[in-house]
């Protein structure tokens, strides 16, 4: 490893294959000439309370594309580093997990339910199919804006959201697993969030009289969902004046029809008619 006074002549007469050679004006700086191509690098120790930690190496760029004063500027400044204790090299490598890979990570972190899997399975596979094998930190903002409009031109909004939210979910895994993704591209997007369906209240009374017009298969078979709460009670009930004379009524927190039938009242059919 020689060590001489680098100037532009001498290192474009540098036989490739040569070596080492250190620069006698800034320490650390080195010409490395493999067997096709020359490279400016820096070497240094790092210490750090007395102690030598480590020594690193760190690859500046190749001669035929940088001169030889922006070379020492910029190993003065990586030498600046080492000097105070700071590994240039020693910043978390990139893992290039693919957005398959992270979905996987993803699902694999809690126990979603199966239809949740499927979906977020499908939407990676048929949806996000141009990107799934791509690494997760060679997404742009502008490529996730295209999927976006694309998808919501072919497919409509609603597929266009829910697709979107599976990447965001998947990319936010990956991000936990890989330090090196700075944040997520579909932050570029703006999210619809879904209006609230507003529905009217149910006259309960009004519906008993009215399922009186259906055969008596139907009528028993909708009264029997009502009853056993089969159906999922997701509309208000309109309470009207329901006189309620015995013990059974209106415990628990049930609607008065309810507690009824469920509390054993002997006159529950009436409640409910009332």
């Amino acid at each position: 490893m020689a060590v001489v006074n680098l100037t532009e002549a001498r290192i474009r007469d540098l036989e490739p294959g040569s070596g080492i050679w250190r620069d006698e004006q800034v320490k650390g700086l080195m010409v490395v000439c493999h067997a096709t191509t020359k490279t400016y690098a820096v070497q240094g120790d790092v210490r750090r309370n007395g102690r030598h930690v480590r020594t690193v190496r760190m690859k500046i760029d190749r001669t035929d594309r940088i001169g030889l004063r922006e070379a020492r500027n910029r190993a003065k400044a990586i030498m600046s580093q080492i000097q105070s204790g700071i590994d240039p090299t020693a910043g978390p490598e990139e893992t290039g997990i693919t957005v398959l890979q992270a979905l996987e990570a993803h699902l694999g972190e809690k126990p979603f339910r199966e239809a949740t899997v499927e979906s977020y399975r499908y939407n990676c596979t048929h949806y996000l199919s141009r990107i799934k094998n791509r690494a997760v930190a060679d997404l742009s903002r502008s490529e996730v804006r295209d999927i976006y409009d694309r998808l919501r031109t072919a497919n409509g909004q609603t597929v266009a959201i829910c697709v979107m939210r599976t990447l965001r979910a998947v990319i936010n895994t990956a991000r936990r697993l890989d330090e090196t993704i700075p944040s997520n591209p579909v932050a570029a997007i703006r999210i619809p969030v879904p209006k609230r369906r507003e529905v009217d209240a149910i006259d309960l009374a009004a519906w008993w009289e009215a399922t009186e017009t259906l055969s008596p298969i139907r009528r028993d078979l909708h009264r029997a969902f009502m009853l056993s709460t089969c159906a999922p009670m997701r509309r208000p009930l309109r309470r009207k004046s329901w006189p309620l004379e015995n013990e059974y009524c209106n415990r628990g927190g049930f609607p008065p029809w309810l507690s009824c039938a469920r509390r054993g009242c002997p006159d529950w059919a009436s409640c409910i008619g009332r």
